[in-house]
């Protein structure tokens, strides 16, 4: 479902940004800075200095024996991992520095302390477990790629005594190798220099060679070193005292630039009328109707501003807001219900078949819509309205219906989701002909959870307004209520700790309390009372009982199963007496052994117990063939809901498979975390695209896959009703003087062999979507403007570029060559002014630059250059800095701090005119 927490998790690249002196080159920077520790709860242990990262990750992790192996075994209870800590620093600021992780939450952590002296670490580590079975796995370090030289050497000496010493061998694809273990003493070659590693006191060590798998559920590719060790008793522990050093953080790189600079210090320029042009925004087109016949020549023209609309039918008032709202916002017409004359006729036809049936006939005598329901007549004039272009609809006999009855987006509610939410069923889901909301709605501030509310949540008043939206789009909204497995909301701040069936792993509640109930049973009324709905889902996913025995003592004894059914069973009953239907998803129903490749929690027989009429929602979020899992639910009588997630192919193979089986719905998941729905745009924006392929996909499964691009209709429907940005006076400037490094195949400037398209830039002033810039251009070729780093080691460590002009805003045409974690350090721009005061730009991954194919809110097909790539268009975007002092004349803008790993490029420099 949500997939366990610590599986999701992403490495930091932090970079320690230094104080960039922003002067012309020749005061280069000394080659020796400082080691960073840090410590984060979600990473763990993190070193580095500003030539990159030494060490990225750090975890320690109980699981349920036998655990997880680096075989992709299945995953396990977690018992207890460091994503659940908080940190606390000690004399952060002095030498040494001691930095010490806490525990949350239970007693399985004692002590994880790390102490930095210089370039010397002590790190000492204990964990025991009171959970049996039980696997402990501490990665110490993890080692990246990119300060692996080729031809390094690994040396040990064994706790027998025995020494060891190997060259690092070639990666092996698709095979995570031991190359060392039982290891008391390590030195490792870096770029940084020798790594040396001892162990003085507890477990032996060993490293993991995953320079070409990525590591356990991480992005991260490296060495790993650590340990594993499984607990046979309650209270063993595993204990780990190491102290290890490296050689200063010396810059690695060489002495020698690729491209010497040119001579001029000067920097070109050209002042344009118009830097900027208007992208217009393409019609929707999808969901594509059943049957279509185009009549050309037979068209309807609108003339003057009215048109005539009559409803042959009883509707409610709903349905003239929603006329009325349609046609003055897309084709700026006014309604004149009931009047005369040649216009739109809305009938009811109840001998319609298919969900959300309707026809539509647009020739030059009128407009006339037939629907089996209200909802269906909304639908139709959605479809209407895509029709229209320059006061004509375009003639045309339509037939249509939905392949499946409900078709949605699962979604989390917050403190921002009236605003962010609210736009997107306008703008998204009504005219993607959505109909269903599946909303997570346990944080909603309910009278019934005073004293545990978290601050983020939504305000009831917020809700309401919310739910208004949607009837007003005829979208119906259920309220999905998180229970046993995952009922972490009940004890928020740490609360409501005796309701919790283990207080140290609060995810389960103890069903034998008899506060619990009554408090459930407050909250559901309050819940129904606001939602009005007509399905009640209770989550019921992930059970974590399934893997071991009720913790309280009232419960001793008795039968898991009996603990699960009985606890459907009471949400069951609340449902019948309030006119519910229940909704559940589908894992307590599927057992582990049922589904090849997939580790469930379920129980299969209770598909054979349980009440025909609760409607199971199965999740698959892998594209397959077949779904095997929902079959088997399928063929248990019961009514199904398809959901899927964001993974290419997942919902494009879960559509029809769920349509050729007459599934009641099919929906997309958003698993982004709690009061995210701001920041998911930018940081998880491929969790929120395939809302358009939900959408799509739910009215017609057998659109073609690959005909439809939802990144860019996703944003191309949020700004339809954006007006034009006017024309505005501009400066490009030609930085080819400052280029260091050539784009060219044969030069391989991400040192990988790709070039992303970008010997492929034109020679001239070329549009970046709606911005203007001057190519860089060495020796003919297409250039840029790179940083030191292990891929391009005879770059500069800084470029400053003059510019000396006024400015409104600057936009930086820039690109970085893969993906790394949102917010990381890329490099940083340091603006100075003519009185030498300066402003810094710091530019981090997903904010102010992204690769060639990650796709935001911010950096899409509206700012971008691309060029095709294998059948693919990667985009080479810009960043827009809004300037705080555009009375001030900017003296120069300096590229500085580039990430060791992943350096930035930097291809063009435009500015806006005050």
């Amino acid at each position: 479902m949500r997939i366990l927490r610590f599986f999701t998790c992403l490495p930091a690249l932090f970079l320690a940004f230094s104080t960039v002196t922003a002067e012309q080159p020749g005061k280069d920077e000394p080659a020796v800075a400082k080691w960073d520790s840090s410590v984060h709860p979600d990473v763990g242990f993190r070193i580095g200095s500003r030539f990159g990262d030494f060490s990225v990750y750090f975890r320690i992790t109980l699981v349920g024996s036998p655990g997880w192996t680096f075989n992709d075994g299945p995953p396990k209870l977690v018992w207890f991992n460091t994503d659940h800590t908080s940190v606390k620093a000690e004399n952060g600021n002095g030498t040494p520095k001691t930095m010490r992780i806490n525990q949350f939450r239970g007693i399985h952590l004692k002590d994880y302390t790390v102490v930095q002296d210089h370039s010397r670490w002590t790190v000492k580590v204990k964990v025991e477990t009171n959970k049996l079975p039980c696997v402990a796995e501490y990665t110490a370090l993890f080692i990246p790629n990119e300060i692996l030289p080729d031809g390094g050497e690994l040396k040990w000496t064994a706790f027998s005594g025995k020494s060891h010493s190997i060259p690092l061998p070639a990666p092996v694809a698709d095979s995570l190798p031991t190359l060392a273990d039982d290891i008391r003493q390590l030195e490792l070659t870096t770029r940084f220099g020798t790594l040396r590693i001892e162990v003085e006191n507890g477990i032996p060590f060993e490293v993991r060679d995953c320079r070409a798998k990525k590591f356990s559920y991480t992005d991260l590719k490296g060495l790993w070193i650590g340990a594993c060790k499984t607990m046979k008793k309650v209270g063993e522990s595993l204990e780990s005292d190491i102290q290890f050093s490296v050689g200063p953080a010396a810059d690695p790189a060489g002495a020698k630039r690729s491209l010497p600079p040119a001579a001029s210090v000067e920097v070109p320029r050209s002042e344009v009328s118009a830097l900027n042009r208007n992208i217009p925004v393409p019609k929707l087109t999808l969901p594509e109707p059943k049957s279509l016949r185009n009549l050309p020549g037979d068209d309807f023209v609108c003339s003057g501003g009215t048109i005539p609309v009559r409803l042959g039918g009883e509707y409610s008032p709903l349905l003239n807001k929603a006329v009325r709202r349609l046609l003055e916002g897309g084709p700026k017409l006014t309604p004149e219900f009931g009047a005369a004359g040649k216009g739109i006729e809305i009938l009811p036809d109840s001998t319609l078949k298919g969900n959300d049936a309707y026809t539509l006939s647009v020739t030059s005598k009128g407009i006339v819509i037939r629907a089996v329901s209200e909802r269906a007549a909304f639908y139709a004039l959605r479809t209407l309205l895509s029709r229209f272009e320059d006061g004509v609809f375009a003639g045309a006999e339509i037939s249509d219906y939905a392949d499946m009855a409900l078709r949605g987006v699962h979604m989390y509610l917050d403190k921002d989701s009236l605003a962010v939410h609210g736009k997107m069923i306008e703008e998204v889901f009504a005219p993607l002909k959505i109909n269903f909301l599946l909303t997570e709605c346990e944080y909603v501030k309910w009278d019934a959870t005073a004293g545990f509310q978290n601050p983020n949540g939504m305000s009831k008043e917020d809700l309401v307004k919310l739910l208004e939206i949607a009837r007003e789009n005829y979208i119906e909204v259920t309220p999905l209520l998180p229970t046993f497995g995952h009922c972490e909301w009940l004890f928020n701040d740490g609360k409501n700790l005796d309701l919790a069936d283990d207080p140290n792993l609060p995810f389960d509640y103890n069903v034998a309390n008899p506060r619990l109930y009554p408090l459930i049973h407050r909250l559901l009324d309050e819940i129904v009372g606001v939602f009005k709905p007509r399905y009640l889902h209770v989550g019921h996913d992930e059970i974590r009982l399934a893997w071991k025995k009720p913790s309280r003592k009232e419960l001793q004894g008795k039968d898991v199963k009996q603990i699960i059914r009985d606890d459907i069973m009471w949400y069951y009953r609340y449902a019948k007496e309030n006119n519910l239907r229940m909704m559940m998803w589908h894992d307590s129903l599927v057992g582990k052994n049922e589904v090849s490749g997939r580790y469930e929690s379920g129980f299969p027989e209770f598909r054979k117990t349980l009440p025909k009429d609760i409607v199971i929602c199965y999740w698959d979020y892998a594209p397959h063939s077949a779904y095997r899992g929902a079959d088997l639910v399928s063929r248990a009588g019961v009514e199904l809901i398809g959901a899927g997630w964001f993974r290419p192919g997942n919902l494009e193979t879960l559509a029809p498979f769920c349509a050729e089986r007459n599934a009641l719905g099919f929906i997309t998941t958003t698993w982004t975390g709690f009061f995210a729905s701001v920041r998911s745009m930018q940081s998880m924006f491929n969790q929120i695209s395939p809302y358009v392929s939900a959408g799509i996909l739910g009215w017609n499964a057998k659109t073609v896959p690959g005909s439809w691009n939802p990144n860019e209709m996703l944003l191309d429907m949020l700004r339809a009703n954006d007006r034009p940005e006017p024309s505005f006076a501009g400066i490009t400037f030609d930085l080819s003087n400052k280029a260091d490094v050539l784009l060219t195949k044969a030069n391989d400037p991400f040192g990988n062999g790709k070039t992303f398209g970008l010997d492929q830039l034109p020679a001239k002033p070329f549009w970046a979507g709606s911005i203007l810039f001057q190519p860089l251009l060495r020796d003919g070729a297409p250039a840029g403007i790179t940083l030191r780093s292990y891929v391009t080691p005879d770059a500069p460590r800084l470029v400053w570029i003059p510019i000396r002009t006024k400015a409104k805003a600057l936009y930086f045409l820039h690109t970085v060559r893969e993906p790394v974690r949102f917010q990381s350090g890329i490099a940083l721009y340091v603006v100075e002014y003519e009185d030498k005061t300066r402003v810094q730009i710091p530019v981090r991954f997903g904010l102010e630059i992204v690769d060639p194919f990650t796709f935001n809110q911010s950096f899409n097909h509206l700012n971008a250059w691309s060029a095709t790539l294998d059948d693919r268009d990667g985009l080479i975007r810009w960043f827009k800095w809004e300037n705080p002092h555009p009375e001030k004349t900017i003296q120069s803008v300096t590229l500085a701090d580039g990430n060791y790993a992943h350096p930035p490029i930097l291809l063009g420099i435009s500015a806006a005119k005050p």
